[in-house]
Parts: structure tokens; sequence; C-alpha cells
């Protein structure tokens, strides 16, 4: 598997590659510090190289969003990037946004008119990340992340929270 962001790849993350990639969809359930965000930003490189994947959309926790633009950039990606905010600011950023990446926390999805917004977006990836935000379909923030995401080619859901495995 190739590793084509800078730094060294885990054996994990190299394994996480192996098992998701080119796969249309998949869960990256992996402990928290293991680097999913690397192995999802790996991925994306090698879907830019093999299948004309350009414009990747985040969905993140608040706390996390810089976090994604901050990793980004440690691993030397040159890809624009958008750190969404809510708001007219923020709106108006996006609306003459002619990058790569978005990032966006999950309350902006609450809004109809952010929504209509980042769906003109059109992600060939999007990646949800501490994807326990979504979990109930009922939601507003799982309705709308599911109807930017059925734009994608591609789509990761990530957590790092511990899965439950049974009553055991």
């Amino acid at each position: 598997m190739d590793w084509l962001l800078s730094g060294k790849p885990r054996a994990v993350q190299l394994e996480a590659n192996k098992r998701s990639y080119p796969r249309p969809t998949y869960a990256y359930f992996m402990e928290m510090r293991l680097g999913k965000t690397a192995a999802v930003l790996n991925e994306y490189l090698l879907f830019q190289r093999d299948y004309n994947v350009r414009r990747l959309m985040v969905f993140a926790p608040s706390k996390y969003k810089w976090g994604w633009e901050a990793e980004i950039r440690k691993f030397g990606m040159i890809e624009k990037v958008l750190v969404f905010e809510s708001g007219n600011q923020g709106r108006n950023q996006l609306q003459n946004y002619d990058g790569d990446i978005v990032i966006v926390n999950y309350e902006a999805l609450i809004y109809e008119d952010n929504v209509k917004l980042l769906a003109r977006f059109r992600p060939d990836m999007v990646v949800a990340d501490e994807s326990v935000m979504i979990k109930n379909r009922n939601t507003t923030f799982f309705k709308n992340s599911r109807m930017i995401a059925d734009q994608a080619k591609v789509v990761r859901i990530l957590t790092g929270k511990p899965v439950v495995q049974g009553a055991h």
C-alpha cells in the first residue's frame, strides 16, 4: 500500500488503508491515537491519484475541526482547505471557494441555509469523524450529512470510541 503523506506510517494505518481502498464506503473503527485521520487523508490522496477524486468534505465535532486543518498541514498536503464557520461570513467564504477540502462541524448541519450551500460544493469524498454524532438516523445531523454524502463517490466514517462487542 502506498503512503503518500509525509512521515512514516504505522502498520495499523497501512493495514486500514489496505482493507478500505478502493471501496466506495468503509468504516474506520480504530481505538483513539492509532491515526485514523492520517489513514483517511492518505486514502484521499490515493483516490485523488487513481480515481480523480478532488473535493473532500469532513464532518467533525466543533472541537476537532481545526485539528483536521492542522493535520493536513502537518502531513505536507498542499490542497486548499476551508474550515467552514456558520454565519454570513462562512457562507460568503464558501460561495467563492474554489478549493479542495471543506471541514464542517456537525452543528452547522442544523441550518438549512448551510446545508444547501455545503451541498453545492459537491464533494467527491465525505468523511464523518466521530461518527457517533450521526448514529441516530432520526436526527437533523444524520439526515443532512447523509443528503450531502449521497452525492459523493467515496464515504468514510471514523470513530475512536470503543465498540461494544456484546454483553460479555
